[in-house]
């Protein structure tokens, strides 16, 4: 009895696992499931462009992307696509062909395999697509394009009376050699419709064309965009004035100031360029300056107005700058010019013999100067009576600069009235009344 019920027992623990199985089979069962456009990283790239390669239509190695199919229990394939899908990743590692293209040139090709992580241990990858690249490394060339344009529009387009203007001369263009070679012309292609009255600027894409007027891609360019003016309206060229703020430090002046360019052109409305003579520049501080100093300092451009030379929005500045010396020169009244003003109705006298004038200035500036035929202005309008101080008013040349106060000591002695002396008893004789002499003249 006890040996039949062990039989019975191994059949239930046997019909129990068989139906598990059944049940896993039929509620759990394994099925597959596909990720689609898992972008590939690339690893490395840096390194090998350090060594003077670069990847061949390294664009496309950019934008590659693979699908991969995965197995599974259901529960675990749909949990994982459900929350940790995105944690998958692919990646191709450059950095084992670094060393390798040290001593290559021209063109290295290699398969490359794709590396796919992040996938949980209880679902298989059963196949992505690609699983490896081919990758072609070749040595970089970095050449200078000149930038020419096409006119495309309206042929009676009022834009079209001065031709369009490119701000930057060239770029340039760094990529595989065999590619870069095959570049026959850069261009900004400008459609004259797409521009407006004002302001006539805009910037436009740069494409580089093969020979055949095709594109060239898998290139990188200096500059992806340009500044380019279609100028219309009045050209006129204009000096650049530069604008100081403060004064050089004492002990120092200002001897030269040379600008680069000295001028530009400029285009605008006609009744806005003819108002304009020059154009200035951003302030220049002097206080600190002490020696021969060189500034890259920006145009200021009114509105409305544009400059059409093919070179950056700055001119390039040089002051000249020297120690100054001060010399005492010893005048006598004498030997000097001396104009008084507003004198006539006083009577004065001049105290000083000669007067002290100090200038300060390059040693050059200062030999150059003479007290010979010196003229100066003594300005007596507002005296008054008594021995006071004038300050003198003297003219010298614009290189120096006077650093005392010459004056003269004046003694006004009389000050004579402008206004007449009128008596009270005074009777015009131009006309006497009879009367008043004789009072009886009337009754005659």
């Amino acid at each position: 009895m006890k040996r039949h019920n062990l039989h019975w027992k191994l059949l239930s623990i046997l019909l129990a696992m068989l139906l598990w199985l059944i049940v896993i089979n039929i509620q759990n069962p394994v099925i597959s499931a596909d990720i689609d456009n898992i972008k590939v990283d690339v690893i490395g790239l840096n390194q090998i462009e350090g060594k003077g390669h670069v990847v061949k239509d390294g664009y496309k190695l950019h934008n590659l992307s693979v699908n991969i199919n995965i197995k599974g229990q259901r529960l675990e394939v749909e949990n994982f696509l459900t929350e940790d899908v995105n944690s998958v990743t692919a990646r191709i590692n450059l950095t084992p062909y670094v060393q390798e293209l040290v001593n290559n040139s021209g063109l290295t090709e290699r398969l490359v395999e794709i590396e796919i992580d992040n996938v949980p241990e209880d679902i298989v990858i059963e196949d992505y697509e690609p699983s490896s690249v081919y990758v072609v490394f070749e040595s970089e060339k970095t050449e200078s394009f000149d930038i020419i344009y096409n006119i495309n529009g309206k042929e009676d387009s009022q834009y079209i009376t001065l031709d369009p203007i490119i701000k930057t001369k060239e770029i340039e263009i760094v990529g595989p050699e065999s590619i870069v070679d095959t570049i026959k012309n850069v261009v900004v292609d400008i459609n004259i419709n797409d521009f407006a009255q004002d302001p006539l600027v805009m910037d436009l894409p740069v494409f580089a064309y093969d020979k055949d007027g095709n594109e060239v891609v898998g290139i990188s360019k200096s500059q992806n965009y340009v500044e380019v003016i279609l100028p219309t309206g009045k050209k006129k060229v204009v000096p650049l004035v530069a604008d100081f703020n403060g004064t050089l430090p004492t002990g120092y002046t200002l001897t030269n100031t040379i600008i680069t360019p000295a001028e530009i052109t400029i285009v605008g409305n006609e009744a806005l360029i003819d108002q304009i003579n020059s154009i200035q520049l951003n302030s220049i501080f002097l206080s600190n300056i002490i020696e021969n100093t060189t500034k890259q300092v920006d145009f200021l451009l009114p509105d409305g107005v544009e400059y059409i030379d093919k070179i950056d929005p700055k001119a390039v500045v040089t002051i000249e700058v020297q120690k100054t010396n001060i010399h005492e020169f010893t005048i006598d009244i004498d030997e000097l010019k001396l104009k008084v003003v507003g004198s006539d109705n006083i009577k004065y006298d001049i105290l000083d013999n000669s007067i002290t004038l100090k200038l300060s200035g390059t040693a050059e500036e200062i030999l150059e100067f003479t007290v010979e035929d010196l003229s100066a202005t003594l300005d007596l309008t507002d005296a008054q009576l008594g021995k006071h101080e004038f300050e003198l008013t003297i003219p010298i040349p614009p290189e120096l600069e006077i650093v005392n106060s010459p004056s003269l000591t004046v003694l006004i002695e009389q000050i004579v009235s402008e206004t007449p002396y009128e008596d009270p008893a005074y009777i015009d004789p131009i006309y006497i009344d009879p009367s008043y002499i004789d009072p009886t003249y009337h009754n005659k």
